[in-house]
Parts: structure tokens; C-alpha cells; sequence
């Protein structure tokens, strides 16, 4: 598929808009264009059509590559987007030999354009550089692993979920397991299946699992570290999540489009108070501020 890209006109630098809704083709896609060196702007398809159109307008982007479940989409917002010279279908890509072309672009070069939730305006691009996306990657460094750890995780579709699971699972080497469905009961079928022993959450999925008697039989046993972050994280969750999993290690973390994974620790062994992030990582600082953006000293009140 790198390849592939190339031959459709797509170079290093190139800014590319992606709408992509099948995991497997984000995957695909991603990796291909930062091979390459192309810059890729992930788009997300549960956008609406102005706010879809609106981005891509201010992006920079002259290529557009997109899968079949949002070919009507594209369609609609085509007309208005003539910055865009380039066309592209995924499922296009798939014919045709494949080769390796030359590395496009390194460490501190644009790799991707990130979107932010948008909820004071339009989404704001956030640059992240293949160095920084590398940074990312390392969180599975902190967290016990072995030569046959598996990584599962449900639908990566747009934005910094790409480089904050699947790029952990790369870099550490382990299998990664990706699902288009990571509910409930996916989930009970897929990790005693493929022996899933890492996941990445947020705890209301929790509540939702152990809510439903569905997962009581079901062989859990392989999970060995769970990742949760994107809400709070109550007391008598955790005691159930231990209760269901007690071999398996909880961490929490917080961070933001533009640095994710900020701040993790483990929160079921006493070494992070529960409410806590955890401590700064390797690379990362924190600190306390008021409005105004002034540090806080510790007599402040």
C-alpha cells in the first residue's frame, strides 16, 4: 500500500485528508503515509458534513483518501473542496504489487494533523511529529509486558488514538488485535480467543461488562494490565474490576491530543492514590496553574 500511495501522486509533505470508518484501512493508511512522509489529517467520520467540510477546507491538504462506508459523504462535500487535486479509494489501493519505497520523512518532521473535540469551535489541528508520535508509542515501556503479550483494541478511526494504541503495541513489539467492535460482548468473545493481554478503556466500559452476568463464564484470565483513562475512576469500580480480574495490574492515566499519556500510575497496589493521574512521564512536565496561566506555590490558596 505504501507503494500504492506513491504511485497515486501522493509525496513527502504532502498534507493528506483522511475519512477513514474501517479499522483495518486506518491502519493501512496511516502507516503507509508516514512511511512515506505525506502529512495525514485524520478526519472523523462522525463529524457533521459542515464541520467535515469546514476542516478540510483550512487544512492544507490537496489529496483526499477516504474507504467505501463514507463514499457518500465525500460525494456531497467534493464539490466545495477544489484545493483538493486528488482523489482517493481506499479499496483502490489494493491492487497491484507492493514494494517498499524510501523512507520520506524522520524525527522531527510533520507526521500527522490531530483534531481536538472542537467543543468551543471548529476542531484545532494539533501537528505531532514522528518524534512525538514515538514519545507516545513508549507508554507500554512503563507497564509490564513479555515476549508474548497481546494487545487488543476495538475501532482506531480518526485522530491521536492511532498513535496512542496502535503505536504502543508497534513499538513493544507485541501482537496487536484490532476490532472493529469493542463492546461488551465482542469483547468476552475476542480476548479468551486471542489470549488478550493488554487493553486501553475508559471505566464506564467496565461498568457496563461487569453489569450484565454475560461475562460471569467467560475466561478472562489472560489480562494482565488494563489501561484507563478519559473519566474518573470511583473506588467501587476499581474493587469490582479487581474482584472480576485480580491478577491484573490497573493504571491510569490523563493527557490530551496535544500530549498524550501525560501522567500515568497504577492505582490498584497503593503506589498512586485513586483520583490521582499518576506522576509525570519520562519527557513529560506538569504543573499546576491559575487562570492566567501562573504557577501555583504550594501556600497559594
Amino acid at each position: 500500500m505504501r507503494t500504492r500511495c506513491s504511485r497515486r501522486g501522493v509525496g513527502p509533505g504532502q498534507r493528506v485528508a483522511a475519512l477513514l470508518n474501517e479499522t483495518l484501512r486506518v491502519a493501512e493508511v496511516y502507516l503507509a503515509q508516514a512511511k512515506i512522509g505525506a502529512i495525514t489529517a485524520a478526519l472523523n467520520p462522525y463529524w457533521p458534513v459542515e464541520t467535515l467540510r469546514a476542516v478540510v477546507a483550512s487544512s492544507g491538504c490537496t489529496a483526499f483518501v477516504h474507504d467505501a462506508t463514507v463514499a457518500h459523504v465525500v460525494e456531497e462535500i467534493r464539490p466545495s473542496l477544489p484545493e483538493i487535486t486528488t482523489w482517493i479509494s481506499a479499496e483502490d489501493l489494493d491492487s497491484g504489487e507492493e514494494g517498499e519505497p524510501p523512507l520520506g520523512a524522520f524525527f522531527d518532521d510533520p507526521l500527522a494533523l490531530y483534531y481536538t473535540s472542537g467543543t468551543t469551535g471548529l476542531p484545532k489541528p494539533v501537528v505531532h511529529t514522528h518524534a512525538s508520535s514515538l514519545a507516545t508509542a513508549q507508554i507500554w515501556l512503563d507497564v509490564p509486558r513479555a515476549p508474548g503479550s497481546v494487545f487488543g483494541t476495538g475501532a482506531i478511526i480518526w485522530g491521536i488514538g492511532f498513535p496512542a494504541i496502535v503505536g504502543p503495541a508497534l513499538y513493544a513489539g507485541m501482537r496487536l488485535v484490532l476490532e472493529q467492535d469493542w463492546g461488551p460482548a465482542n469483547f468476552l468473545k475476542v480476548v479468551p480467543r486471542e489470549k488478550v493481554t493488554h487493553v486501553s478503556q475508559i471505566p464506564s466500559f467496565y461498568a457496563a461488562l461487569l453489569g450484565d452476568s454475560a461475562h460471569e463464564p467467560v475466561d478472562l484470565s489472560s489480562i494482565r494490565v488494563i489501561m484507563l483513562g478519559g473519566e474518573p475512576l470511583t473506588a467501587s469500580l476499581l474493587a469490582r474490576i479487581k474482584q472480576r480480574l485480580p491478577e491484573a495490574g490497573v493504571y491510569s492515566y490523563y493527557g490530551q491530543t496535544e500530549a498524550p499519556y501525560t501522567c500515568m500510575g497504577r492505582v490498584d497496589d497503593g503506589s498512586t492514590p485513586l483520583g490521582s493521574s499518576g506522576r509525570a512521564r519520562t519527557g513529560c512536565a506538569v504543573a499546576v496553574t491559575d487562570p492566567l496561566g501562573r504557577t501555583r506555590r504550594r501556600h497559594d490558596r
